[in-house]
């Protein structure tokens, strides 16, 4: 979950599936969301812990419920120098019925440690407001991609209830990534769209592909996910499209597979520039080149095998959405997915 930080990065992606893996040969390009890195991956890492949630009502008259607003600072997928500290802030809505305070804790709850505290007091929190919490943090030595998971429990210790889980996260990798040769030019692709300063790249000279028959399958797949899983379809809008839209176009332009815009943007800001009003949003984004099996099925495949990106497609509150892919053949991923998830 999900500014400006000054990173040591020797940056253009090869993807690996959200981790860290080994540079890829010639003839396989595995697909992922986050660059591969240098050294080994971390030895201490505990992916996506489950965990069950209990029943949070501190009374017999108000229940406990919360949900994620925002990444103020920190970016899910932020780049960070070796040892460098940072402070995470997530913005929370108190969505229960019951009033946030000092007995109420955000706790550990598994990942990478990061050299945090185990838990710190939440501020006193009406029902329907929101309530920033931060976290000092400092960065491994090693390279890698780090995921540290946090609940919020009641003065009894019950964890609550955080959209359709009962975590919050913060994930940043560290460290050098490997350079790959551009793929050779892309095909099946259709409308060109030049990038520009709205775009976050402010690049003049780069014409991306946008890809209308993937948006409309990566639709119907994310639609047939929901409703296998009892949730209502979602509708396309053209604001949410927009923003997905020009954030892909940012991406390949620039080699970056990232949530943050190459002018500093998040999901959230690029919703609100685009003209959406949303109460609660979300991004998934996904990278490879199509002659390597970046495809929408692909793309759908990863997210729904990764405990963030799933839970972003079967959020209940979100109900619409906008889809966007741009590729660019001078980029070493190809085509970029963004898929941007909201509710008014």
């Amino acid at each position: 979950m999900k500014r400006t930080l000054t990173v040591s990065l020797s940056i253009i992606f090869f993807l690996s599936a959200c981790g860290t893996k080994t540079p890829p040969t010639p003839t396989q390009v595995p697909a992922t969301e986050v660059p591969p890195t240098v050294a080994a991956p971390p030895t201490a890492t505990l992916t996506n812990p489950t965990i069950t949630p209990n029943a949070s009502a501190t009374s017999s008259t108000c229940t406990d419920a919360a949900t994620f607003v925002d990444d103020v600072t920190i970016p899910d997928y932020t780049h960070l120098d070796p040892r460098q500290t940072f402070t995470k802030t997530w913005r929370i809505k108190n969505t229960g019925t019951c009033p946030w305070s000092s007995g109420y804790s955000a706790v550990y709850a598994g990942g990478d440690h990061l050299g945090v505290k185990d838990s710190i007091a939440l501020g006193d929190t009406a029902p329907g407001a929101t309530l920033d919490i931060s976290m000092d943090m400092a960065a491994p030595a090693s390279d890698g991609t780090y995921k540290i998971f946090y609940q919020l429990e009641d003065p009894a210790g019950k964890n609550m209830t955080i959209d359709a889980g009962n975590t919050m996260w913060a994930i940043i990798t560290v460290g050098k990534v490997f350079v790959n040769a551009s793929p050779t030019p892309l095909a099946s692709l259709s409308t060109p769209h030049a990038a520009s300063s709205s775009g976050g790249t402010g690049t003049t000279n780069c014409v991306t592909q946008a890809n209308a028959g993937f948006v409309s399958q990566t639709l119907d797949l994310i639609n047939n996910a929901r409703t296998t899983n009892g949730l209502s379809a979602l509708t396309l809008n053209d604001q949410l499209g927009s923003a997905a839209q020009l954030h892909s176009a940012d991406m390949a332009c620039s080699g970056i597979l990232s949530h943050t815009g190459t002018d500093g943007s998040t999901p959230a800001s690029r919703i609100t520039a685009a003209g959406y009003n949303a109460s609660i949003s979300r991004e998934n984004i996904y990278a490879q080149p199509p002659q390597f099996g970046g495809n929408p099925q692909a793309a759908m495949d990863w997210w729904m095998s990764d405990l963030i990106h799933r839970e972003a497609i079967l959020n209940a509150q979100v109900t619409q959405v906008g889809i966007g892919y741009a590729a660019y053949t001078k980029s070493p991923l190809g085509g970029y997915f963004t898929v941007d998830f909201a509710g008014p």
